[in-house]
């Protein structure tokens, strides 16, 4: 059992929403069976699935996980906190963090790219190695 608050603040979203836990699922691809899961304390939110609540309903990314900022989210400091998970999780050094901020800035950065720097687990390195050969593809394609 999970003993964060993240639960309470996933229900409050909900919530807020208007939303069964069914309807909730739906609206970010995963089964209610997860959300019943978070908000009894029996699975942790990952900071890949708060993305995803953020981009179907703009919460903030950050606000769920810690409950620090605004329940609603700035798009722009968004940004920074998936960056700084992305940077955190897989130990980037500053030169790789500037290769990915490149192309996130500058738009480039596909949104299928983007969800696999967020699921990518830690350590994953042949994960990795393909996100940067997808940038490097890229990288090439907009010069």
């Amino acid at each position: 059992m999970y003993s964060s608050a993240t639960d309470e603040r996933l229900k409050q979203v909900r919530e807020y929403l208007g939303m069964t836990q069914q309807a909730f699922a739906d609206s970010v691809g995963e089964k209610q069976t997860k959300i019943k899961d978070i908000e009894t304390k029996n699975q942790k939110i990952s900071p890949y699935f708060a993305y995803k609540i953020e981009a179907a309903h703009k919460i903030n990314f950050k606000w769920l996980l810690t409950g620090e900022g605004e329940m609603l989210s700035d798009c722009e400091s968004a940004s920074n906190d998936y960056l700084y998970v992305i940077q955190k999780r897989h130990k980037f050094t500053n030169e790789q963090m500037d290769y990915v901020v490149e192309f996130f800035n500058g738009g480039k950065i596909t949104r299928e790219v983007f969800f696999r720097l967020m699921k990518a687990k830690k350590g994953d390195k042949v994960a990795l190695e393909d996100v940067f050969k997808t940038l490097e593809g890229l990288r090439m394609a907009y010069e």
